[in-house]
């Protein structure tokens, strides 16, 4: 609306700008889940295939040199799967955490913008006081007119 000017219109702007920052950080903390996910699927079907290799190995017949290396790669797969877990589960909970900051953010913008909306209907209301004052004024004034 014309002539209004909410007084806190910079403190919305740069909550707006946190508020797209931290949408960007969720963004990118989602993608890097997806990413170790596919890394965690990867390392979970090599360790299906070495174990296909190994039934395969037993029941063929190999030296048991090539079946204890096998093994030594799986249980090294295995290892590589638990850290990959802990490094998804880690990224879940900082996810949590941008997400509880976004909402913490959302609240904080959902209050500016009320007061705004506030600030504006008392804006409107005075301006339609002035307004009805003026029109009072013209009407007194030309009455007086009238009578004179």
């Amino acid at each position: 609306m014309k002539g209004f000017k909410f007084r806190y219109e910079s403190i919305l702007d740069l909550i707006d700008k946190k508020e797209s920052n931290v949408k960007n950080k969720l963004r990118e903390s989602y993608n890097v889940l997806h990413r170790e996910k596919h890394k965690l699927n990867t390392l979970v079907i090599k360790d299906d295939q070495y174990t296909k290799i190994i039934k395969e190995k037993t029941s063929s017949g190999c030296k048991l040199m090539t079946l204890r290396n096998i093994q030594s790669y799986r249980k090294d797969l295995n290892n590589n799967i638990v850290l990959q877990n802990n490094v998804i589960f880690n990224k879940e909970k900082e996810i949590d955490s941008i997400r509880n900051e976004l909402l913490k953010i959302s609240k904080e913008k959902k209050i500016m913008e009320k007061l705004k909306e506030k600030n504006l209907e008392e804006f409107k209301m005075e301006l339609k006081k002035v307004e009805e004052r003026s029109i009072d004024q013209l009407v007194t004034y030309k009455n007086s007119l009238i009578h004179r």
